[in-house]
């Protein structure tokens, strides 16, 4: 069994179903690239695999685990135990420095503070954020928002990261950059990658891709 384990997995949107049955296993490890045309379902999947939203039918397992099944306090606290989520747009809160940024699942997850510390000392010198520990998201390049985000991804320690369209706000050199920094992590942190991306040159620095083309697995292959 996968650590991810999608298994039938539908999803209606105002009668019209967007993903029409889709089934995807993910070992642990792998980095897996889910493309697709614009309005194929690729964002929704992701989002339902990370538990964001429900699918309409359909099993989704988190390390054997049927996240649907579980209470919303409960699905909280795995999503933020085990699961990270880079969004595209960084969502990074506009009034709080990188180190709080980056620190706060932590902080709402009640980790001990010494950890938390030893945790973003690593992130800093694994991001190259050393130095923009106080500034403010305002004050940073498109680049250090999005390695602000992968840090804060990475706070809690997760064993699978999620990446909506990571590279897709930032020009070719920093989304190379980018890709070149979730590689690291994919491979020294020993982290599962999911990432969703329109960019075929970025798709096919991972493992493996996965083509959805109205809302189903058109092709899986293996790099």
């Amino acid at each position: 069994m996968g650590v991810i384990e999608l298994r039938n997995i539908h999803k209606e949107y105002n009668n019209t179903e967007i993903i029409k049955g889709v089934n995807i296993s993910i070992e642990s490890g792998e980095f897996v690239s889910i493309v697709g045309p614009s309005g194929s379902g690729k964002s929704t999947l992701m989002y339902i695999a990370d538990g964001i939203e429900q699918p309409t039918s359909g099993e989704v397992l988190i390390q054997g685990e049927n996240i649907n099944k579980l209470k919303t306090n409960e699905l909280d606290n795995k999503r933020c135990s085990t699961l990270g989520f880079v969004f595209q747009f960084f969502n990074l809160v506009d009034n709080l420095t990188v180190r709080e940024n980056i620190i706060l699942p932590a902080v709402m997850s009640s980790r001990k503070k010494s950890e938390i510390n030893e945790q973003l000392e690593r992130l800093v010198e694994i991001t190259g954020l050393k130095n923009k520990l106080n500034a403010f998201p305002g004050e940073l390049s498109g680049g250090q928002q999005q390695r602000v985000a992968i840090a804060r991804a990475l706070i809690n320690k997760p064993e699978i990261i999620f990446a909506d369209e990571p590279t897709g706000n930032l020009d070719s050199k920093t989304g190379n950059e980018i890709m070149e920094l979730l590689l690291e992590i994919n491979k020294t942190e020993k982290a599962t990658v999911v990432q969703v991306t329109h960019n075929n040159e970025m798709a096919l620095m991972g493992s493996r891709v996965i083509t959805i083309k109205d809302g189903l697995v058109l092709e899986d292959r293996y790099l």
